[in-house]
């Protein structure tokens, strides 16, 4: 039995949960990444991508590339390995893409044994979008696809790491600030991170200009205007919380876990019967939409590289680690509509969205909260979420308002979350007209 290559994943059984959304986990509950000692090497199809030259396209995904490898808390390297020999096209992609992904051990029974055996990870600009359209993503739409392709390890002993992936790349529609976020977020997909579900009041509010797409993750853009698509401008290009946090689990700097602090806890229905398959949100008072961090519990489990609902019963748990130290508070919530951009089915919460507080019970106001300050190396256990219903019912409150957040903590004046500095354009050289600037981070609250 294989795995098919996806964008959205596989994920965590529940024993031992890490935050975040990460696209395959081992049994332990261990993210799968490349293995951190390494190198990840990749090999560029020479061709064009749409109106950008090859080495306008490869200076453009090498500035992507910084983004994850400047992160301070994590351990990322890439290195450009050369040129494939050939443009890769609708006559010969099979040669280099397979939506099937694969175990080292395990070799014969890869559909196409080749493409894995090399081992090389691909980059391929698709200059016409027939890969993408006709191979990489038949079903829904999209502008680009990136994954593990081959994993070291074996059915009967289990996944160990990412050893071959895969990123296609369609023309882009947009400004060049645009393109460097689709690479970026499709280069956290061959990373090993997948869709978080953060902030999702933005989307059910009238907000002056476009200021709350800076709120967003990088890895959470392609919310904005639906399947398959990104949001214009810079907002993309710079890495948020939630990002920086993922990726570091993923690949850990060596004094991670000392300097940032870590919530632990559960979410149960008001029987106490586990609540699995719901969101967690953990916010810094001192600017509430920018640095927050989020993770879903109890997703499905992988079972030696097997996609599985056979796996112990979900509990409920989250651990969200990656948090710098300060004054957090922390919420559940329904998962944003349409669950298959996070990898998991869309729970119904058993009872109301709710803030955790202190001694947390059913049947008590949703918005009472505790403030939980936390310190470097720190790890705060037993923050237990109790819902105040035990069944679903029709006009729960699905998440916390955005009126009702930035009642309590208010956003600073200026917030943490800004547009890149870099010209993308200038450094290609070409020339683009700006986008008008959005200016601070006012927001308009309409129901």
């Amino acid at each position: 039995m294989r795995v098919f290559w996806s964008i959205i994943a596989i994920s965590i059984i529940p024993l031992q949960l890490f935050a975040y959304n990460f696209l395959e986990t081992k049994e332990s509950g261990e993210p799968i990444g490349w293995d951190n000692s390494k190198t990840i090497q990749y090999y560029l199809d020479p061709g064009s991508l749409g109106s950008y030259s090859n080495d306008q396209a490869h200076t453009l995904l090498k500035e992507a590339m910084k983004l994850w490898k400047n992160v301070s808390t994590a351990n990322i390297k890439f290195e450009f390995a050369g040129y494939l020999p050939e443009d890769v096209n609708k006559d010969n992609y099979k040669k280099y893409v397979e939506l099937i992904t694969c175990l080292t051990e395990n070799f014969d029974l890869c559909d196409n044994l080749e493409v894995h055996q090399d081992l090389k990870t691909v980059i391929i600009f698709d200059d016409d979008n027939y890969i993408l359209d006709n191979e990489m993503c038949r079903i829904d739409s999209c502008r680009a696809r990136a994954g593990p392709m081959t994993f070291e390890g074996g059915y009967s002993t289990g996944i160990k790491y990412i050893v071959q992936g895969r990123a296609v790349f369609g023309p882009s529609t947009g400004n060049v600030a645009e393109t460097v976020t689709l690479f970026a977020h499709e280069l956290g997909h061959l990373l090993g991170l997948t869709h978080p579900s953060l902030n999702q009041q933005l989307e059910h509010y009238a907000l002056s200009d476009l200021d709350y797409l800076l709120f967003y993750p990088t890895m959470e853009m392609w919310r904005s205007v639906g399947v398959g698509g990104l949001i214009s401008g810079a907002e993309g290009t710079t890495l948020n919380v939630d990002d920086i946090a993922g990726i570091s689990v993923l690949y850990p700097s060596d004094t991670f876990y000392q300097d940032t602090a870590t919530i632990k806890g559960t979410v149960k229905k008001s029987d106490g019967i586990p609540m699995p398959e719901v969101n967690i949100v953990v916010r810094d008072v001192t600017d509430p939409l920018c640095k927050a961090y989020s993770f879903i519990t109890s997703r499905l489990c992988v079972h030696n590289g097997q996609t599985s609902w056979l796996c112990n019963e979900p509990d409920g748990q989250f651990i969200i680690s990656g948090l710098q130290p300060g004054d957090y508070t922390v919420e559940v919530e329904e998962i944003a509509e349409d669950p298959d951009q996070t990898g998991v089915l869309n729970a119904y919460l058993a009872g109301d969205a709710e803030f955790w507080n202190e001694g947390d019970q059913a049947s008590e106001d949703p918005y009472a909260y505790t403030v939980i300050s936390l310190a470097a190396g720190e790890t705060r256990e037993n923050v237990d979420i109790i819902l105040n219903r035990s069944e679903v019912t029709e006009g729960r409150i699905k998440y916390i308002p955005l009126d009702v957040i930035l009642a309590n903590f208010p956003l600073p004046e200026t917030t943490a979350c800004t547009d890149t500095t870099v010209d993308y354009a200038g450094l290609i050289g070409i020339e683009e007209t700006p986008q008008a600037t959005t200016g601070g981070c006012a927001l308009i609250i309409k129901k």
